[in-house]
């Protein structure tokens, strides 16, 4: 009989990949580019794929969608730690 060793841990990731992050903020009129100016200094241009924004049902929040083209997960922690430590982020995902 063979051992399995059952683990509820999901398998690392083979960078570089497309990672999407989802970045929440107040819904006001300045918000969403004063985040992509943010994103901006922290990576190069070629490594912001996509971007896209859907206000929340009542409008109070606006959901941001950055898709980064993670190098590594140096690369990915550090984005997520500066978007982090911005005061205007509400929550990532």
């Amino acid at each position: 009989m063979t051992n399995i060793k059952k683990t509820d841990e999901a398998p690392g990731l083979v960078f570089p990949c497309s990672i999407n992050v989802k970045i929440f903020v107040k819904n006001h009129s300045d918000e969403e580019a004063i985040i992509r100016e943010f994103v901006a200094e922290q990576l190069e241009a070629h490594h912001l794929t996509g971007w896209s924004s859907r206000e929340s049902s009542g409008g109070k929040y606006l959901a941001i969608s950055a898709k980064v083209d993670a190098q590594s997960r140096e690369h990915i922690d550090g984005f997520y730690q500066a978007l982090t430590g911005h005061q205007r982020v509400i929550m990532l995902i």
